[in-house]
């Protein structure tokens, strides 16, 4: 590409005298490109933003890695697992938990319930500000050993807890191993009063149907003292998630799965992802669209600058030589206006990130999320320059 193309494509793109038809064209399409190159980068960044948002929620109450049956709901705890778990380098604790779905009664009210059983380091593990759970929104000290129960705040709703009334408790009711006894429909139901002594917030999802209850009290319940769910395991900051979960891959039997915090909650931030790339290729479609203003200012340009491509011809420049001026005036112009693009949107998510223009919860204050990653900018980038040049080639590879 010689200096004598660059020359010429940069005199016509920046030559503001006798601005004509092809001028306005070419500005109307290099608007276009702008306002949609910066509208990509805002959304992409907008569901990045959500997918960290909403990692950081789950954070407060999932842990780095999990282990889980790989078919099957319970099994036994096997201490010498536990003990090599454990003893892997970067895993600050081991946590162990038991689920199970029962029916909740507060006063007159009832609901279905996902209740899970946690073992006393569990809580000490999560994330916490001065020994309180993130996720605790109120609620006394948790106590191991009584019969108390945290509730998801939808539930704590649904079923109309009192917080301020000591004297009513909620009764869990589990149904008996072996099926429903239609001649005693009462003896088929295990059941357990608990103290609701807190009430949590995580995600709406999750807060519409989770309690939690000291695992002694839910073993008792499914009457096995050893039953697990799933072992919880914490890492240590800094620690490397993925070389922990393929070491412990390693020593754990065939019959389990380990899983980090993305593919515990995979289902829902595929979603994410799935809904950011959608739209991506909306807005390039609507990019593409606007840069196709593009196609006709050099058409028209080379009608114009006729008159030059005689000149230029006749002192001896190749036709592939006066073709790249064109090509590279209609990258002038697709280039030029992503990189502007880039910068508006960028501009604009940083000042979101800085000054919260946007709340997501009016009545939190809660800033509208937003994150900003490198390989989106690249993608923009390379759709913008991609674009003008594949315009440009298609459009004056006939004009010799």
């Amino acid at each position: 590409m010689n200096a004598f193309a660059r020359t010429v494509a940069a005199k016509y793109f920046f030559s503001f005298q006798k601005w004509g038809f092809v001028h306005w064209l070419s500005l109307f399409a290099f608007l276009g490109v702008w306002v949609g190159t910066a509208a990509l980068i805002i959304i992409l960044s907008v569901f990045n933003g959500l997918e960290n948002y909403v990692g950081s929620l789950f954070s407060r109450i999932d842990p780095d890695l999990k282990i889980e049956l790989v078919e099957g709901k319970f099994f036994e705890e096997n201490p010498i697992l536990l003990s090599k778990i454990t003893s892997i380098t970067g895993v600050k604790g081991v946590a162990l938990t038991l689920e199970e779905n029962a029916l909740l009664r507060y006063g007159k009210y009832e609901d279905l319930a996902r209740i899970k059983g946690i073992s006393p380091l569990y809580l000490q593990l999560l994330p916490s500000t001065k020994g309180k759970p993130n996720f605790l929104k109120e609620g006394a000290t948790w106590d191991s050993n009584a019969p108390n129960i945290w509730l998801g705040a939808g539930l704590h709703q649904r079923l109309g807890v009192n917080p301020k009334d000591y004297t009513q408790n909620v009764t869990l009711f589990l149904p008996r191993r072996g099926g429903i006894n239609f001649a005693d429909p009462a003896s088929s139901y295990l059941q357990q009063r608990f103290m609701p002594t807190g009430r949590f917030e995580v995600e709406p999802e999750i807060d519409q149907q989770l309690a939690m209850v000291p695992i002694s009290y839910l073993r008792s319940l499914v009457n096995d003292s050893m039953a697990v769910s799933s072992i919880e395991i914490f890492t240590k900051p800094g620690a490397s998630i993925a070389s922990i979960q393929e070491e412990i891959r390693r020593i754990l039997p065939a019959q389990f799965s380990i899983k980090n915090r993305f593919e515990q909650q995979e289902t829902l931030f595929q979603i994410f992802r799935l809904e950011k790339w959608v739209g991506f290729l909306i807005l390039s479609f609507i990019i593409l669209i606007a840069g196709m203003g593009l196609i006709g200012a050099l058409r028209l340009l080379v009608v114009e600058k006729q008159k030059d491509i005689n000149i230029f011809s006749a002192l001896g420049a190749p036709w592939s030589s006066i073709q790249t001026i064109f090509i590279l005036f209609g990258v002038h112009v697709s280039g030029w206006a992503t990189v502007l693009g880039i910068l508006t949107g960028m501009g604009i998510v940083l000042g979101q990130q800085h000054f919260g223009w946007v709340v997501l919860s009016e009545y939190q204050q809660v800033p509208y999320p937003v994150a900003l990653k490198v390989a989106d900018i690249g993608y923009v980038l390379l759709l913008g320059l991609g674009m003008g040049s594949i315009f440009s080639y298609f459009t004056t590879r006939k004009m010799g």
